[in-house]
């Protein structure tokens, strides 16, 4: 009885085994059923650590496809697996790729651009019927799919037989000794994912052609890379050759952009003669222009008198004239002035005369032919020549230091029959003693004079009024030049020109750091710009010194 019950317990597991067995087998042999309910699908999920490190886990399942329709006039039996289909999600991206394999049936217009811009075409019909409109031709005839073979039957007065080569979406063949490949005439969307960037547009493209390059997208703090078909920023994607043969979506990679900190230097009181952009842990580097460059610029007006007597006195041991002499010290004082300094020139007898008005330095050359080309003649009338060379200062706002240099070798004569009046009627000064007042004082625009005179062993003759001319240097605010030594003029032109000079001038040492509030934080320190790392914006200050 006991054997009994183990024989049967035994054969209800050997039962129960064969039972499993066969689902198992069944479950494992079920593609033999009909390839054309499965597909493949592979998965990948990836994980980002960082920029480049990616940990990536793949599996494979197969599930159920549903049963395709049986097209009309097609043999069942000849189906197989329409496709393969291999999916990989790598963050956001998601993308499908599919082959034509045995038996599927494909239908729709396929075209190729010849080199003689001629569209061919060649329509595969659902009834497995073609037609081929190739190099002036067309022609009628069947068509079948074997594997990856596309095979054309010419049905017309010319049997013949063509064997094209399937690829997704296309087919290559060769006819007439030419070979070409016939694309899907279908519109395909190529989307562009901006990462968190400006939007672009999708972009509609034909089956097998390539999509132009879109705008650069922007991201605040960011550096565009590139495109690349998928999320993982592995393969960038090719515009203008790589064919776009379905719908596609591109990513745009950005990279955070350097830091930079800006660097103010600030040349006094707050005024900016140079910004810098440095990169974050890098060194500065002082600017290539010259601070002393950047001083406030003067204004001088030379106002040269060209009376008569002017050509008429000589030095005796030159034989040069008063007039001579003049000119070259007022192109003395030219030459001695800075380039971003101011000069013009006023010449008087009679009348005033404009020779040229306030002109950079740097155009020097413009401003030494205005002076050579003075001429004499005439009385001395000081009025207009004052009030012409003030206006020109007045309206020159660009300059800090304002001052005028009088040439002249003799006594005004204004009012005796010139017709400038004597006297002002509201100051009671004489009309270019006014003149010098008002401009002074409410312009501070200053006044030198250099008076030629000599005794006779230099010079033959010479009038100027000591008093007249210190009168109008005490007015003016200036200094007065009782030249009795003609030939040494241009010097003491010079010398008062950087008397002017210094009031204004001072000469750089070095950049030091500044605080918070843009104030220098100690002007005995120079800035390092060799070891100092920058990690933030900061503003150096210029230190200057005072001229004596």
């Amino acid at each position: 009885m006991k054997t009994k019950k183990l024989k049967a317990t035994f054969l209800v597991v050997v039962l129960m085994l064969f039972i499993a067995l066969a689902s198992f087998a069944v479950a494992a042999c079920i593609p033999i059923r009909d390839w054309s309910e499965w597909e493949t699908t592979t998965h990948a999920t990836c994980t980002t650590h960082g920029e480049q490190t990616r940990t990536c886990q793949t599996s494979e399942i197969t599930q159920f496809r549903s049963t395709p329709i049986n097209p009309s006039n097609h043999d069942w039996s000849s189906w197989k697996t329409a496709a393969v289909i291999s999916t990989r999600t790598c963050y956001l991206c998601y993308y499908t790729q599919t082959q034509w394999v045995s038996g599927e049936p494909i239908i729709g217009i396929f075209s190729f651009d010849s080199p003689d811009m001629m569209q061919y075409t060649i329509t595969l019909n659902p009834d497995n019927q073609f037609t081929f409109m190739v190099m002036g031709e067309n022609r009628l005839g069947q068509y079948t799919i074997e594997g990856e073979s596309l095979i054309l039957n010419f049905l017309d007065a010319n049997p013949q037989t063509i064997v094209a080569t399937l690829n997704k979406h296309a087919f290559i063949l060769s006819y007439r000794d030419t070979q070409m490949k016939f694309w899907l005439v279908k519109t395909f969307t190529v989307s562009f994912n901006s990462s968190g960037g400006t939007a672009i547009q999708p972009a509609a493209v034909q089956n097998g052609r390539p999509v132009m390059r879109p705008a650069d997208p922007t991201l605040e703090y960011h550096v565009f890379v590139n495109w690349y078909t998928c999320a993982d920023f592995i393969s960038p994607f090719i515009f203008d050759t790589q064919s776009v043969t379905s719908d596609i979506t591109l990513f745009a990679k950005f990279i955070a952009a350097p830091t930079y900190h800006r660097i103010t230097f600030d040349i006094g009181s707050g005024t900016p003669f140079h910004y810098s952009y440095i990169q974050d842990g890098a060194f500065a580097v002082p600017p290539t222009d010259d601070p002393d460059d950047m001083i406030d610029p003067i204004a001088v007006m030379l106002v040269i008198d060209r009376s008569g007597s002017m050509e008429f006195y000589r030095c005796p041991t030159t034989l040069r004239t008063f007039m001579e002499i003049a000119r070259d010290a007022a192109i003395m004082v030219v030459n001695a002035l800075r380039p971003q300094d101011f000069v013009g020139v006023v010449s008087f007898a009679h009348d005033a005369r404009l020779d040229i008005g306030l002109t950079p330095v740097r155009e020097r050359t413009r401003i030494i032919n205005a002076i050579q080309r003075i001429d004499t003649r005439g009385g001395t009338i000081y009025t207009d020549a004052i009030r012409l060379a003030g206006q020109q200062l007045y309206a020159e706002t660009r300059a800090e230091r304002k001052h005028i240099i009088f040439f002249t070798d003799g006594e005004p004569n204004d009012g005796f029959g010139f017709g400038s009046p004597l006297i002002h009627q509201d100051s009671g000064l004489l009309m270019y003693e006014h003149y010098i007042v008002y401009y002074y004082q409410t312009h501070g625009i200053t006044l030198s004079v250099l008076g030629m005179v000599g005794d006779e062993s230099v010079l033959e003759g010479g009038i100027t009024s000591t008093e007249t001319m210190q009168r109008m240097t005490y007015l003016g605010g200036g200094r007065y030049y009782f030249i009795e030594d003609v030939l040494t003029m241009s010097y003491i032109a010079q010398g008062e020109l950087e008397d002017v000079l210094k009031s204004v001038s001072r000469k750089f040492l070095h950049w030091t750091k500044a605080d918070e509030y843009g104030d220098p934080i100690d002007t005995d320190v120079p800035f390092d710009f060799d070891n100092f790392e920058i990690i933030q914006s900061l503003t150096l200050i210029a230190v200057w010194s005072v001229l004596d």
